[in-house]
């Protein structure tokens, strides 16, 4: 899967399940996770967003649902939202 999120509240079974559900808003959005992430970065030191190729806009906007539902299924797990936490995606295993 290569995703993970740091600084989950939970442990790794949860944070597994966490991860599933953002690979899931990913798949239904037909974005990969590697395309997703670097898209993310890309964006996040541009200076001009403006110019970015519309296919990368909607790349970043799958991300961000994908954070989203990760700390959502987090929350659900833990009763604690992830304030600190970020979803990443290496090419380690």
């Amino acid at each position: 899967m290569n995703l993970w999120i740091f600084y989950s509240p939970g442990n790794d079974e949860q944070t597994l399940a966490a991860c599933q559900a953002a690979l899931d808003v990913l798949k239904s959005r037909g974005v990969a996770p590697s395309v997703a992430a670097n898209a993310s970065l890309d964006m996040a030191s541009s200076e001009d967003t403006t110019a970015m190729e519309a296919y990368v806009q909607d790349a970043v906007a799958a991300w961000y649902a994908a954070e989203d539902a990760a700390f959502h299924k987090l929350f659900e797990l833990t009763g604690q939202w992830p304030e600190q936490a970020a979803l990443i995606w290496s090419t380690g295993g």
